[in-house]
């Protein structure tokens, strides 16, 4: 028993209906013509500039995603090579801001755009932006807020080292006001290190380092 095929010249495909294969026949009922093809396969991304295959609204794979999480029809990635020049780990912490607060996959995702931390529109659709305010970023440092329930904006972001970020951490019982009282109780009063401990609610081990000025360094007079 020889088996139907489509009838449309070159197809090959098995028949499905009317002489048609099931492709050759959506287009014929949505189009009216079996032979119309409304996304042939050289489509290039609409974005300018963008010569990768098309896969869907328009865009190819990677700004089809873009769009998806960041909510933007247009391309985030700096031009000029910002992300191989000088401005590279500037890049980088963009990238890592923007997922941190828009990516619901990103694994800080919870403590950030979770908790309705966001960026300011400026920095969120111009990584220019962004650069022309926080500048280069010093060596081992990255971005961070000074109020951490804020955004991410100008007036609320500098460059940090860890040490100043993990200072500025949600999870930290520390300032250096309490630091500077703790000092100060050691050096002119008989109170305990473990008493100091408990009412701050840190390990002795650190009330020591604090004393012997070993972690929240100053300098001495």
């Amino acid at each position: 028993m020889s088996i139907k095929i489509c009838k449309i010249e070159g197809c090959g495909r098995k028949h499905s209906v009317k002489g048609l294969c099931h492709k050759h026949y959506r287009r014929w009922r949505t189009h009216g013509d079996p032979n119309k093809n409304t996304r042939p396969r050289d489509r290039t991304c609409s974005i300018e500039g963008c010569e990768n295959k098309h896969k869907a609204k328009g865009l190819c794979s990677k700004h089809y995603t873009m769009q998806r999480i960041y909510d933007r029809t247009h391309c985030i990635r700096p031009r000029h090579g910002y992300t191989s020049g000088h401005m590279f780990k500037e890049y980088q912490s963009y990238k890592h801001m923007l997922s941190r607060c828009y990516n619901k996959r990103d694994q800080d995702y919870k403590y950030y755009g979770g908790r309705g931390i966001s960026v300011c529109p400026e920095w969120r659709h111009s990584f220019l932006a962004f650069y022309s305010d926080m500048g280069d970023r010093p060596e081992g440092h990255t971005i961070d807020r000074k109020d951490n329930d804020g955004n991410y904006t100008p007036e609320n972001c500098h460059w940090a080292s860890r040490t100043e970020q993990a200072r500025n951490s949600r999870r930290c019982r520390l300032n250096i006001i309490a630091v500077r009282v703790i000092r100060w109780l050691l050096k002119n009063t008989d109170i305990e290190q473990k008493r100091i401990a408990f009412a701050y609610g840190i390990s002795q081990a650190t009330v020591s380092n604090i004393y012997s000025n070993k972690t929240w360094k100053e300098e001495v007079a």
